[in-house]
């Protein structure tokens, strides 16, 4: 029995579960009614924080990503672009900091997104990048994390700017695709979820971005090999 794939699989799992209720308390609006409440203290454009989406896809987990948040983790000095709150740029890719195990409940994650947002002016300003909060982005369907004993990190891909992380209004109305479904524990009918399915060529672009990452440390370690065998050939025949 491989305890530690065990321990990664559930890592990656409960992680995904974490960030995707997240997203579904903002996709659906729910978090909204209970803001509304207060709606007299805070403005429109704070408001919207809080959804309905129209479009905001599930979060699938990214192997690439994954590995990108590991080198950082273990990088002794990472090149460190933050522009928001514990928010990184390495690599060209865009993340956030979460002190401790990222396995949380929703509605501790959406305060930890909305924490990150406070700095947030509506139109988004170009090349600002903003923590944990880049996951309101609904077009974001991608994403990776390494944890250690003190702390968390994720990074998602760059993406094309955007003036705002989503569109208001009913949830799923947007997709280009179809919404998830749940299957009912009252009545065992499927219901529609508030997340969009990611497109449908993901899997395919995601299964070329690591052939390319195969073949990159392929012919990383062919050079190596290369190197040393040369290294080699001039001793010996320095030895002569």
């Amino acid at each position: 029995m491989n305890t530690k794939n065990d321990g990664i699989l559930q890592f990656r799992k409960k992680t995904l579960d974490s960030l995707n209720n997240a997203r579904r308390l903002i996709a659906s609006g729910d978090i909204r009614k209970i803001v509304e409440v207060f709606d007299f203290l805070i403005p429109t454009e704070v408001l919207d924080l809080f959804g309905p989406a129209t479009k905001m896809y599930k979060l699938v987990w990214s192997r690439q990503l994954e590995l990108v948040s590991y080198e950082y983790s273990t990088d002794n000095s990472p090149s460190n672009d933050s522009s928001g709150l514990f928010s990184i740029h390495y690599k060209d890719h865009v993340g956030f900091y979460w002190f401790g195990d990222l396995t949380l409940e929703g509605f501790l994650m959406v305060y930890w997104i909305m924490i990150s947002a406070l700095e947030v002016e509506n139109p988004l300003k170009r090349n600002t990048y903003y923590g944990a909060a880049e996951l309101l982005y609904g077009d974001r369907y991608e994403i990776g994390c390494h944890s250690n004993w003190v702390y968390s990190v994720c990074f998602l891909k760059k993406m094309e700017y955007q003036p705002w992380f989503f569109d208001v209004g009913v949830s799923c109305f947007g997709c280009q695709g179809q919404c998830e479904f749940w299957m009912s524990e009252k009545d065992g009918e499927y219901e529609e979820g508030d997340l969009c399915v990611p497109p449908k060529d993901f899997y395919t672009k995601q299964i070329a971005e690591k052939q390319q990452l195969i073949e990159a440390t392929t012919n990383a370690s062919m050079q190596v090999s290369i190197m040393i065998l040369f290294i080699l050939v001039l001793f010996f025949n320095f030895r002569r």
